[in-house]
């Protein structure tokens, strides 16, 4: 059995292209195309053109008319998914504008709320400041009445 098996590793095989060895070129891994096609089991390819039937020809225009149909469907198909693809988003565009817009009218209105609380205040201190000045008046006009009085009462004795 040993035996066997060390002639089986010394065996060498036989390629069946040996004829191929002086034509290839090891270096580019090429075969000439004359030493190929002399090998070659293919058939030479007709270069005669044969009359179709006009059977044939009405395949070949219902296949061409089925196969532009199929592009057409396969664009429509295509545009039907963009268009539905742009109205969604046009949809969440819209819900975002409005979104906006209320943002901006509560800002709006916030912005107004506070400039009036601003002319609140300013208008309050400005009430107190003529408050102060009506009660200094007062004071002033009394003190006045006061010393008229005095000088009445001088004058009269």
């Amino acid at each position: 059995m040993m035996s066997e098996d060390s002639s089986q590793v010394n065996e060498v095989h036989s390629d069946d292209n040996h004829f191929f060895d002086d034509e290839y070129d090891f270096l580019t891994n090429t075969i000439s195309y004359e030493k190929l096609s002399l090998v070659s089991d293919a058939k030479n390819v007709s270069t005669e053109a044969s009359a179709a039937t006009s059977d044939q020809i009405a395949m070949i225009a219902i296949l061409n008319n089925l196969t532009s149909q199929v592009v057409r469907h396969s664009t429509n198909q295509e545009i039907t998914l963009e268009n539905e693809t742009l109205k969604n988003e046009l949809v969440r565009w819209k819900q975002e504008i409005g979104r906006l817009d209320t943002q901006k009218i509560k800002l709006d209105l916030e912005n107004q709320v506070r400039q009036e609380q601003g002319l609140v205040i300013q208008r309050n201190q400005r009430n107190d400041e003529l408050l102060k000045e009506n009660e200094l008046l007062k004071s002033n006009l009394s003190a006045k009445d006061k010393s008229i009085e005095f000088l009445k009462s001088e004058k009269e004795k």
